[in-house]
């Protein structure tokens, strides 16, 4: 298993929480920047985990995507058909 060490500090790895929590993506990055800005990337993690959080937080209140403007039921329709 691969195992960075910026996640060697946690009892279990971000990739095994969001996982074994079922997760979506967006959860997910948020959990792994979180928990990694301080041994790898700084405020440049943070500023990513606040931008899936604000894709989130969108989602949230408009049912789509921030940057597609696709919504959960027309991407779940298309990903069907295909």
């Amino acid at each position: 298993m691969i195992s960075p060490q910026h996640y060697e500090q946690f009892e279990i790895e971000p990739v095994e929480f969001i996982t074994q929590n079922r997760l979506n993506y967006l959860q997910g990055n948020i959990i792994k920047y979180i928990l990694r800005y301080k041994q790898k990337n700084g405020l440049e993690d943070l500023e990513k985990a606040k931008t899936y959080l604000e894709y989130l937080i969108n989602f949230e209140k408009e049912g789509k995507c921030l940057k597609t403007g696709e919504n959960s039921f027309s991407w779940s329709k298309k990903k069907k058909k295909g």
